[in-house]
């Protein structure tokens, strides 16, 4: 992980109030996590955070693009993704696990973000990956796989597959 050291923010020496921080995350950021489902993305993270006397909070903004493949017509898109997560940041001598808390030892100078720029990133990815692309020029859908469906759908054949299953509801 060292090759992502370079997502830190400083939290020890800040002043109170709105500090802002932007991090360009594409696919030589989701390398160096094993397995990802991201290959090739173009995303935006801006990082807001708010120090006041008590309570320091730190926003996420996930903006941007990833390469998938279509839930439609299986192709290529760059799906566009967008994601605000608030999370708390506390000061702890004992290091503990709460989703929305991130806690710190107070002689911790800087916050490691790369794990939370990941995981908020992939949490930003819609369960249907699909998206009103008739706006697009061109236009990235694949007009014969979706006239294909279409066709499938339109016809009034009898389906035994769905029979069985409607049969099975009433059951």
């Amino acid at each position: 992980m060292d090759a992502l050291k370079h997502y830190t923010i400083p939290i020890q020496g800040l002043g109170n109030g709105i500090h802002n921080f932007d991090f360009d995350i594409n696919e030589s950021f989701f390398a160096h996590f094993e397995h990802s489902p991201v290959q090739t993305s173009d995303l935006k993270v801006q990082i807001v955070l708010t120090k006041k006397p008590g309570v320091t909070s730190i926003v996420f903004n996930v903006k941007g693009t990833i390469l998938t493949p279509c839930d439609r017509c299986l192709t290529d898109i760059h799906l566009p993704i967008e994601g605000s997560f608030p999370m708390l940041i506390k000061d702890a001598e004992e290091l503990s696990e709460d989703i929305d808390v991130i806690y710190v030892n107070s002689s911790q100078k800087k916050l490691e973000v790369a794990q939370y720029l990941y995981e908020f990133s992939l949490l930003s990815i819609p369960i249907i990956k699909a998206y009103d692309c008739d706006e697009d020029t061109p236009r990235p859908c694949d007009d014969t796989t979706l006239d294909k469906l279409e066709s499938n759908q339109d016809t009034g054949a009898a389906n035994p597959f769905k029979d069985k299953l409607q049969n099975f509801n009433d059951n």
